[in-house]
């Protein structure tokens, strides 16, 4: 579904993105993990051309990002940060405008994207009155509406309190399992990304550091020694 290629990108002399390089299989649930400033946005931003790259390619579904655009970008679906919405408007009617966009998207897929996100109940209500959680399920459904074969989320449970982490979580679960959909999920929480995700991605400083099967990182890491912290007068070292 997506492939990544030696991606960088350097901003001010300062190289943020280092030599990138992945793959997101059919079905797959993509954990992207790292701290705050790791390199995740801006290596998505990359991806859907949001931020030129100063090197490397990107192909989703086969088809090159720069060469063939079009064809690539309408297989994928994606939040960036916080999803942004007309907050005076219903939550339909937001689906309604994105739906325009795409011809082939018709009045039954946004009903069908509807149940799917499990808004019936408040989806003419105006989006200014939904919480973080339903804001979120909103942006996923947004991201549904022309059947995307891959779909990127970025930092999708932040903010949420923990029923809106465990609703994203178990909708990223079932669209994963049910309708095939390729996610990729950037998180700084490992918890986050061992409950919702197959294989992870790690990384630091803009560099690739670790990449496997979530419970294979997960055995790993519980298999570390453990260690104490001894507090002396104004110091803390490692036993």
């Amino acid at each position: 579904m997506l492939e990544v290629n030696g991606l960088k990108k350097d901003y001010d002399g300062r190289t943020v993105v280092d030599n990138v390089s992945f793959c997101v299989k059919e079905g797959e649930v993509l954990g992207f993990l790292g701290p705050n400033g790791a390199g995740k946005t801006t290596t998505i931003r990359m991806i859907l051309s949001l931020v030129h790259a100063d090197s490397g390619d990107v192909k989703i579904c086969g088809y090159d990002v720069k060469k063939e655009f079009i064809n690539a970008i309408k297989n994928v679906g994606a939040i960036v940060e916080t999803p942004k919405f007309y907050e005076g408007l219903s939550g339909y009617k937001n689906l309604k405008l994105i739906a325009n966009l795409h011809p082939e998207v018709k009045n039954e897929r946004i009903e069908e994207v509807i149940q799917i996100v499990g808004l019936t109940d408040r989806i003419h209500d105006k989006v200014k009155k939904y919480s973080l959680g339903m804001k979120q399920r909103l942006g996923i459904g947004r991201a549904l509406l022309h059947s995307p074969k891959l779909i990127i989320l970025d930092e999708p449970t932040n903010g949420l309190d923990p029923k809106g982490i465990r609703e994203i979580r178990e909708l990223i679960k079932k669209l994963a399992s049910s309708q095939k959909v390729s996610f990729m999920i950037s998180s700084h929480l490992l918890s986050e990304i061992e409950q919702m995700c197959s294989s992870v991605l790690i990384i630091g400083n803009g560099k690739i550091l670790k990449t496997g099967l979530v419970e294979e990182l997960v055995k790993e890491d519980r298999n570390l020694e453990d260690f104490f912290i001894r507090v002396t007068e104004g110091a803390e070292e490692n036993v």
